[in-house]
């Protein structure tokens, strides 16, 4: 696993099946940002079917997020599992969910160019500038943009976070109450044991996405 993959996963704008695609790749990655995981390794980390994890990662491929390398066994005849190499870098990305053409539109500080090949759309920016803009977010709305101080914030004030989880999420059952124990791990404390790796993975995914929740219940 690559904390370095892992953190750039969290704080891209990326959301559903893109990110949990984009993130059980990251836990797979390592320091040089690449992994082989199978199509369906990749399926079962992120809790969808095998077709719908080729398609994310047709898509993610598109937007520049990673790059996919065929692999073969030694008959050279015999495909395995590809090679994926994480590009994420800097790049904020965001579905084109507003835009019905299938297109995919990448904006830059130089302007803005355009590709109609898939149904995404691409921001950005020069890391000088992209720091700006969410240093100034963060400083407005009272919001992280790294996913590791977020965590680290929660796990400080763990003893006021405790939340139930929307349903269905994850094949939990209903009203499942989650928060964080002693030593730093998210616990359902509906039957007072730790979440397994996969599902604390997509539940800090989620309390990311919904930070401003958490905040405003630790702030009370």
């Amino acid at each position: 696993m690559s904390v370095k993959a892992l953190n750039l996963a969290f704080e891209t704008k990326l959301n559903g099946n893109l990110k949990l695609v984009l993130l059980a790749l990251a836990d797979s990655a390592d320091d040089n940002m690449q992994c082989f995981p199978s199509y369906a390794h990749i399926a079962r980390k992120a809790s969808i079917s095998v077709s719908t994890a080729k398609r994310a990662i047709e898509k993610l491929e598109k937007i520049k997020a990673l790059k996919k390398q065929n692999r073969f066994k030694k008959n050279k005849k015999e495909q395995t599992s590809n090679i994926y190499t994480l590009t994420i870098g800097s790049i904020n990305m965001t579905l084109g969910q507003n835009d019905t053409r299938g297109s995919v539109t990448a904006m830059t500080r130089g302007g803005v160019t355009s590709d109609t090949r898939g149904g995404v759309t691409a921001m950005s920016y020069e890391p000088s500038s992209l720091n700006h803009q969410l240093t100034s977010l963060e400083g407005e709305r009272e919001i992280f943009t790294n996913f590791n101080d977020f965590r680290d914030f929660c796990i400080k004030n763990k003893n006021k976070i405790s939340f139930q989880l929307p349903y269905p999420f994850q094949n939990l059952q209903k009203g499942t109450i989650v928060e964080i124990s002693e030593i730093g791990y998210l616990k359902n404390k509906t039957i007072d044991k730790l979440f397994e790796k996969d599902k604390s993975l997509k539940i800090w995914t989620y309390m990311f996405e919904k930070q401003e929740k958490i905040i405003k219940m630790i702030k009370g």
